[in-house]
């Protein structure tokens, strides 16, 4: 299941854009399915899925009665069980808010759903101004922000956004700069430096405006007529920035992923989340759907029962039946085999009819427009072909066949699939669209017929009117190819009407894609602790063991082991990377972390403040084993105290 709401994700993008959340959100009566153009095909309902969410809980209780499930299985089924109430309204949300509350331990309020969803799903937008908005208005839909979201007022928004989810106990870990510093190339809203005035203030050898026979103080204004005491210069110092806080990026942040790490310390809150239940959105991790392997293939299951290895960037394509060959491996990656997509027109004849027909209109338009304008002035009320609008061009419809060619060059039909232009619909859209350019076409050459009828007795024996009954006849010869298109278009219609299609339109029947992996050898343990932002909206106050690191043990994976001073704990902990970020943080010897939750952070003393610590890098918490000391003893986490400490 999980694996299907993950390619969900890749072929149905609307429905995980930013801007749709506060869309489905506030929607009645909400459908979802597929749009073929001509019908809406309903697949489920907000109803209907509040229903399934309701019958799901029996299978989900079943789950704490083996430790073994709770492990493999229960994190995969909140992942689905979040895609699933991703999609329901406002009204259906109410209306399982209990089963949420009592057999999930899910807070059932909108806000506290949304911040589950924004972890779990990715969530999209073109630019960091509607991405912003989106996440607003589905958020915080009552919550209007003065000036909108533009570029000058996106980074306060975001640090407000961040001393909400503080001052509510959550915590957004995210990947930092190399260094550990969160001064990563920030949009900052401060105006720009007077750099001229600047110079008055520095101290150089050689000032660059000044003549070199010139002996006057280096200090004072380059020109003679404006003093440099008519200045008033104030140097703009851009604001420190905030250590615990994820920064505003220079390209703005356009994806929920941002939020795939998203934390809460699970304590209960007078303010807001008082039943303790948001704590569940740290046992639901991230719903990546891209490739983790080194080759960047998915194994997919084909409609033919066999497994292949796909290139990730053509796992769409396939899906989409695009016509090309794609390459595919078996598993084991011994042997080759070629998926063959091959199209057929289905329309031909339709869409030369249409072309022909359209020609011909120009064509009476110019031999005979001016004379037939007289003739409708003087003697017939009837319309004529001036009055002609030209047949709209027919799409053409086709019909897709994959096929798995084997190394023999033995073909193996797997899919069918029949588009109009470049969207998939049912055979009978396809009968439909025929009739329907056939009526048009047939009506079309009647009238046609008609015109030339009237000039077929062209007389005369001058220049004229040769070269009029020649263009008379030309234009017959073309209509009389437009119907044997019509035949030809009729036995088309015919061959397709006894087409009974047996095959799925998606070669693929599921990808699997690579599962969520929270531990190595073991679930890691929660390490409690407490944060409460302080009144000033800057600093992040942290109740939490402090560990002194000893040792750092670097593995072949991106894991590092690490041990410490106050006890005989060794962590296995990861980096957290961003895009652009691929090289991790090196950790060391006499370094401080705070371990919070599922997560350790490494903190070292502010230059600037007194007793104040900057967050320098967040690893995930991936395993923890125990070791004896050199004398054979073996030192717990319990006799380690909890502290406070102030991150700014």
């Amino acid at each position: 299941m999980i694996n299907d709401v993950r390619r969900l994700c890749i072929r149905s993008p609307r429905l995980f854009r930013m801007s749709t959340r506060a869309m489905i959100a506030q929607s009645t009566n909400t459908r979802y399915g597929v749009d073929y153009g001509s019908l809406f095909v309903t697949l489920t309902t907000s109803e209907g899925i509040r229903k399934l969410v309701e019958q799901s809980s029996s299978y989900y209780l079943s789950l704490n009665e083996s430790k073994t499930d709770q492990v493999s299985v229960k994190p995969k089924f909140m992942q689905m069980l979040v895609m699933l109430l991703a999609l329901l309204n406002n009204d259906d949300l109410k209306k399982t808010t209990k089963v949420l509350e009592s057999t999930f331990q899910i807070p059932g309020d909108r806000e506290s759903i949304e911040l589950i969803i924004m972890k779990v799903l990715p969530l999209g937008a073109i630019n960091p101004e509607i991405f912003l908005r989106g996440l607003f208005e589905a958020y915080k839909p009552l919550e209007k922000k003065e000036g909108g979201y533009e570029l000058r007022l996106q980074r306060k928004i975001w640090e407000e956004l961040q001393q909400d989810l503080a001052q509510k106990g959550y915590l957004v870990p995210t990947a930092l700069g190399i260094s550990g510093s969160a001064n990563q190339t920030v949009w900052t809203t401060n105006h720009a430096d007077d750099l001229e005035a600047m110079l008055g203030d520095l101290e150089m050898d050689d000032d660059p405006f000044q003549d070199p026979e010139d002996h006057q103080s280096s200090t004072q204004y380059p020109y003679a007529d404006q003093s440099s005491q008519g200045h008033q210069f104030r140097q703009s110092v851009a604001p420190d920035a905030i250590s615990w806080q994820a920064p505003w990026p220079i390209d703005g942040v356009t994806s929920s992923n941002i939020f795939k790490y998203l934390q809460h310390d699970g304590m209960m809150r007078e303010r807001g989340n008082s039943n303790g239940l948001v704590r569940a959105v740290n046992e639901i991790p991230h719903l990546d759907i891209s490739s983790d392997d080194r080759d960047d293939t998915l194994l997919a299951w084909f409609t033919n029962s066999t497994q292949y290895r796909v290139s990730s960037f053509d796992i769409e394509y396939i899906g989409a039946m695009q016509k090309g060959t794609y390459t595919l491996k078996t598993p084991d990656n011994a042997r080759l085999a070629n998926l063959e997509i091959s199209d057929e027109v289905l329309n031909e004849p339709f869409v030369e009819a249409a072309r022909i027909i359209n020609l011909l209109i120009s064509g009476i338009r110019n031999q005979f427009g001016s004379q037939m304008i007289r003739r409708r002035l003087t003697l017939s009320r009837t319309p004529s072909i001036t009055a002609f609008t030209p047949l709209d061009e027919v799409t053409e419809a086709k019909k897709f066949s994959a096929d798995i060619v084997s190394p023999n060059d033995e073909h193996e039909r797997v899919a069918e699939a029949f588009k109009i232009g470049n969207r998939v619909v049912y055979c009978q859209d396809v009968l439909r669209e025929m009739n329907s350019s056939l009526s048009k076409i047939t009506t079309a050459v009647e009238r046609l017929q008609k015109e030339l009828d009237r000039h077929s007795d062209i007389r005369g024996s001058n220049e004229a009117s040769r070269v009029q009954r020649g263009e008379v006849e030309k234009l017959n010869g073309h209509l009389t190819t437009v119907k044997a298109l019509i035949n030809q278009a009729k036995d088309s219609r015919t061959q397709l009407q006894q087409v009974h299609r047996n095959l799925p339109e998606d070669p693929i029947k599921r990808v699997i894609y690579h599962s969520f992996t929270q531990m190595i050898n073991e679930k890691p343990e929660w390490q409690p602790y407490q944060s409460q932002l302080a009144r000033d909206g800057a600093r992040l106050i942290v109740k939490a063991k402090k560990l002194n690191i000893t040792n750092v043990m670097p593995t072949d994976s991106n894991v590092t082991n690490l041990s410490f001073a106050e006890c005989s704990i060794i962590l296995a902990v990861e980096a957290l990377l961003g895009v652009g970020n691929e090289v991790p943080y090196l950790l060391r010897a006499g370094q401080m972390v705070l371990w919070l939750g599922y997560y350790v952070v490494v903190v070292e003393p502010h230059s600037k403040k007194k007793n104040m610590w900057a967050v320098q890098a967040y690893f995930k918490v991936q395993s923890q084993s125990i070791e004896k000391d050199g004398s054979g003893d073996i030192y717990g986490m319990r006799g380690v105290p909890m502290g406070l400490t102030i991150l700014v």
